[in-house]
């Protein structure tokens, strides 16, 4: 539809110009001198504008609806192409091994157990009464040798993870915590 409308609207541009250009030439004949080719030479000049504005328009009215057209394909694709929003980790469990209590001098295998939903990498970072003891890791394992100093205590493990499409190196998506009591 565009197209024809463009292709009527040229035609009557040409058929303007040479209207123009037969009046022209009637008034110039037998004088061809300079100021007699002035006017048909303005003819021309504005004949060649007209037609190329024409173009121009038409050209940025096509990439206009060329844009749009993609934006609306893309839009309607997206559902089907799209991930669904990234969640988070969560913890499920963190066990010792041995449990609960041991005595002193003792190698304690601490495990988290996490899950992320669209199996991103989970790290993992683990924290004794408060303090970190391991930074972040992909293992999910930490290997504590109960010190002497600790026989006849409590203790508090703590683990977090991150998929590093949430929190920061300084943040954490998900922690967990247990207690822990040395013998005396």
């Amino acid at each position: 539809m565009r197209y024809i409308t463009t292709q009527i609207a040229l035609e009557t541009l040409l058929a303007k110009f040479r209207y123009d250009w037969a009046i022209e030439s009637v008034k110039a004949s037998g004088k061809l001198d300079a100021d007699a080719c002035k006017p048909l030479l303005t003819l021309v000049k504005n004949f060649a504008a007209d037609v190329q504005s024409k173009m121009e328009n038409e050209t940025a009215q096509w990439a206009i609806e060329l844009r749009n057209n993609l934006t609306d394909t893309e839009k309607k694709a997206a559902p089907s192409t799209s991930k669904v929003e990234n969640m988070p980790p969560k913890i499920t469990n963190l066990t010792s091994n041995p449990s609960s209590p041991q005595p002193a001098g003792t190698d304690i295998t601490w495990t988290a157990e996490a899950n992320d939903p669209e199996n991103d990498e989970i790290s993992y970072k683990f924290y004794l009464n408060d303090v970190m003891v391991r930074d972040w890791q992909p293992d999910n394992r930490w290997h504590w040798i109960i010190p002497a100093d600790k026989a006849g205590s409590s203790n508090k493990i703590e683990v977090r993870v991150i998929d590093r499409n949430h929190a920061g190196e300084d943040g954490f998506d998900d922690q967990r915590s247990a207690n822990f009591k040395v013998n005396a």
